[in-house]
């Protein structure tokens, strides 16, 4: 499969739809995002493994999080990849307790599918709105 030439204004528009999907809770239309190659998350330790690794995560954060909404705040496209800062909220399923989570992420294109993505958030922040 040969490179293609996409635009930093289509990534954009691809990264903007990812976040409108997770905000949907469709973990299928989420993993048809990706390459099939696709890997990595490295905020939850997790390396997932093709549109099937993608879509058992995706299923995993919609349990732990049913109510998940994600609101982007800042995009940068440029050169195959998107930087993009985020704030997740919704209702944390295990302890009951609303979240509000602000986090990066780095999507990696090959084409106009994402073949990495690298999620950094502040996890202690995490920990202290789901505990005591």
């Amino acid at each position: 499969m040969m490179d293609e030439q996409v635009s930093g204004a289509e990534l954009e528009a691809i990264t903007r739809r990812h976040a409108n999907l997770w905000s949907t809770h469709d973990a299928e239309a989420v993993s048809e995002l990706y390459d099939e190659d696709c890997d990595e998350d490295v905020a939850q330790r997790v390396v997932m493994k093709g549109r099937d690794g993608v879509k058992t995560w995706a299923k995993g954060m919609f349990a732990a999080i049913p109510d998940i909404h994600v609101e982007l705040t800042l995009i940068a496209a440029s050169g195959g990849v998107t930087a993009r800062e985020y704030v997740i909220a919704g209702t944390h399923a295990a302890s009951g307790k609303q979240i509000s989570i602000r986090g990066v992420s780095m999507l990696e294109f090959h084409g106009t599918k994402i073949i990495r993505n690298s999620d950094y958030y502040d996890a202690g922040s995490f920990a202290a709105q789901t505990t005591s």
